[in-house]
């Protein structure tokens, strides 16, 4: 898992309902800024504002050219790559279904 230190809150702790909000998202957008703010809340304690792409690419075992058109939406994200993203940022293999589901 990127971005956790010793600690440090993990985005297990969903301190603000990022986990839980993916229940509500419509959109590719909105799947888009949810995983922004799970990068954000992965890099809380790390001293930086959310997980730099380089390392979540290496964590998740996507391509970094692969990742950065994912996360600006110019390419869509296939399903196997958002399973790896989601994992790599923390979230528990039984949350990480709702991501793809959503």
């Amino acid at each position: 898992m990127v971005g956790k230190s010793d600690g440090g809150q993990t985005p297990n702790d969903d301190p603000f309902g990022e986990i839980g909000a993916i229940d509500e998202v419509q959109t590719i957008g909105e799947r888009l800024a949810a995983l922004d703010r799970l990068r954000h809340t992965a890099a809380r304690g790390t001293g930086q504002a959310r997980v730099p792409l380089r390392d979540l690419a290496v964590s998740a075992g996507v391509p970094l050219s692969s990742l950065s058109h994912y996360l600006r939406g110019t390419t869509l994200l296939p399903s196997d790559a958002l399973d790896a993203l989601v994992l790599a940022l923390g979230v528990a293999p039984a949350d990480a279904r709702r991501w793809a589901d959503a």
